[in-house]
């Protein structure tokens, strides 16, 4: 069953803990650079202990080298694509890798900076194992609605 991560694309840990603590039910956060930068190691440490899954997305801008030497050291689970590509890749990779998706909306969502996009249930049925989703539950009104519409949109 694919899971549904809530990106905390938020500026301080304060807005990030409110955020988690809005949203009953979820399992897995994303922590970008910018979130990592500011808070560091201590907010994923005080994510994980609530229980959560942590996604560092932290991004990797080196030489090719150097990212095949960390990917060999830490093992190679998964990839993130484009929910575009889900197929492709899927068929790659086989039935056990982690394909992780970002730029999952609903039809009514703004897709703001996103160009390419697909809904909860698309990505699902492509072969997406992890949504990421940030603004169409960060902007809600309600984010714990909105949460709970995109988890029953992936089925």
């Amino acid at each position: 069953m694919a899971e549904l991560i809530l990106a905390l694309d938020l500026a301080d840990r304060g807005s990030a803990l409110a955020m988690v603590d809005r949203i009953p039910g979820l399992r897995w956060v994303k922590v970008g650079s910018m979130l990592m930068t500011a808070e560091g190691p201590a907010l994923v440490a005080e994510l994980t202990g609530r229980g959560l899954r942590v996604f560092l997305d932290l991004k990797w801008h080196d030489i090719p080298h150097t990212v095949r030497g960390a990917v060999a050291a830490a093992g190679l689970a998964g990839v993130v694509c484009s929910p575009l590509e889900v197929d492709r890749i899927r068929a790659g990779l086989g039935v056990e890798a982690l394909i992780v998706v970002p730029g999952i909306r609903r039809p009514d969502d703004d897709t703001h900076d996103q160009s390419r996009t697909a809904t909860p249930g698309e990505a699902v049925r492509h072969g997406a194992t992890h949504l990421v989703v940030g603004r169409p539950i960060l902007e809600a009104a309600d984010p714990a609605a909105a949460f709970r519409m995109m988890v029953a949109d992936m089925v």
